[in-house]
C-alpha cells in the first residue's frame, strides 16, 4: 500500500476539537467493526490509521448527516480567509475510485477512473514506488490549491493480477458482491485477493 500526499493532514486538527473525541472514538470502533481490529504495535497500524482518517473525514456522516469535511466548512467557512476556504472547499469534493495508471512522469500521473470513466492528471508529491503503466490503484483525488493530488492510503494492484481482477470484476454476480464489500470502506484489494485466490 503506497502512501500518497496528504493535504487532509491540515484539516484533521481543525475539523476535530476536544469536544468531538467521543465521536472519533465511536467512529474508530465502527471502522474496526467493518475492517477488523488493529493495535498500535501491529506492522500495518499507520496504514490502517491513514485509511481510518480518510474514511472518517470524507465518507462517514456524523449524527447531523454531514461528514467532518462538510461540517467544518459549514460551521467555520465564514471565518476562514479565502485561501483557506478554497483548500477546505476542495476537501468537500473528492473522488475515490479505482484508477488505471495511463502515463507516469516525474511528479505527474495521468490516470483513468475505471468506474466513472473520467481522466485525471494528478500531481504526486511523494513517489509511489513500484507502480507502472497499466497498474490499478484504489485512490482518492482531491483538488488542492491549483492542482489535483492523491491523498490517503493508495492500494495498488500490479498489472498481472489486474487482468485477473478485471475478469473477476466483469462477472455480474461477483461484481455486485465486490461492490458491496468495497463500499464498506476497505480498499478493493480485499476483493482482488479473493478473486486471485479463487
Amino acid at each position: 500500500m503506497a502512501r500518497c500526499s496528504d493535504p487532509t493532514s491540515i484539516a484533521w486538527p481543525r475539523v476535530h476539537g476536544e469536544a468531538q473525541l467521543v465521536e472519533v472514538r465511536r467512529a474508530r470502533r465502527e471502522f474496526q467493526d467493518l475492517t477488523g481490529k488493529f493495535e498500535e504495535d501491529e506492522p500495518w497500524f499507520e496504514q490502517r490509521m491513514t485509511l481510518f482518517l480518510e474514511w472518517y473525514v470524507f465518507d462517514r456522516p456524523g449524527p447531523d448527516g454531514l461528514v467532518p469535511a462538510d461540517r467544518f466548512l459549514v460551521e467555520e467557512g465564514g471565518r476562514l480567509d479565502p485561501a483557506e476556504r478554497e483548500i477546505f472547499a476542495g476537501l468537500t469534493c473528492t473522488q475515490r475510485s479505482l484508477m488505471r495508471i495511463d502515463r507516469w512522469q516525474v511528479a505527474l500521473i495521468e490516470m483513468t477512473d475505471m468506474i466513472g470513466g473520467a481522466s485525471w492528471s494528478v500531481r504526486q508529491q511523494e513517489p509511489m514506488e513500484g507502480l507502472q503503466r497499466g497498474d490499478l490503484i484504489d485512490a482518492r483525488v482531491v483538488p488542492y490549491r491549483d492542482e489535483l493530488q492523491l491523498v490517503g492510503a493508495c492500494c495498488s494492484i500490479p498489472v498481472s493480477p489486474a487482468s485477473r481482477f478485471w475478469s473477476f470484476w466483469r462477472q455480474p454476480t461477483r461484481r455486485a458482491a465486490s461492490r458491496s464489500i468495497s463500499s464498506t470502506c476497505w480498499p478493493p484489494c480485499v476483493c482482488v485477493s479473493t478473486a486471485i485466490d479463487t
